[in-house]
């Protein structure tokens, strides 16, 4: 299954077919969804999605490449769906998130008002950068995983 998922990583931003990646793995193709599902919690359509939207979602937070630019970088070649699918996954739209990323890369690069003397701020040191963007992939993740498992499966996390 690693390998199956790796290839989907290295390929998400071409067209990849349930028959291909069947036949690359030596599987059939309903073994392969049922086997996939089976791991994942998630359809192989799903899985790229989001694959694809948290990919988008990076570029979208660290480039000033065009949103319908973006979308086909990373496989899908109609806005439409991609927007629909990048709201599903990120409750937003693919502009908010560039204007939610932009605001907090700018909150952490404004100079921080305080009522230390000058000297002691320039001594302090500076925390480590962080992505814009981990946490939020990351919370959207576990959610996801948790939509997925049965009430009393919650329980025993």
């Amino acid at each position: 299954m690693k390998e199956i998922i790796a290839y989907i990583q290295e390929n998400y931003s071409g067209q990849i077919a349930l028959e291909e990646l069947a036949g690359r793995f030596h599987v059939s193709d309903g073994h392969l969804c049922r086997l996939f599902k089976s791991v994942t919690r998630m359809t192989m359509t799903e899985y790229l999605n989001h694959y694809r939207v948290s990919q988008s979602a990076a570029l979208l937070a660290e480039t000033e490449h065009d949103i319908g630019e973006i979308a086909g970088m990373v496989g899908f070649n109609n806005i439409s769906y991609y927007n629909k699918m990048f709201r599903k996954y990120m409750h937003m739209t693919p502009k908010e998130y560039r204007a939610a990323a932009a605001q907090r890369s700018e909150d952490r690069s404004a100079p921080a008002r305080s009522v230390l003397p000058e000297a002691a701020l320039q001594s302090a040191e500076a925390p480590p950068p962080r992505a814009p963007h981990a946490f939020h992939i990351l919370h959207i993740l576990l959610h996801q995983f948790l939509l997925r498992r049965s009430p009393s499966e919650n329980l025993l996390l």
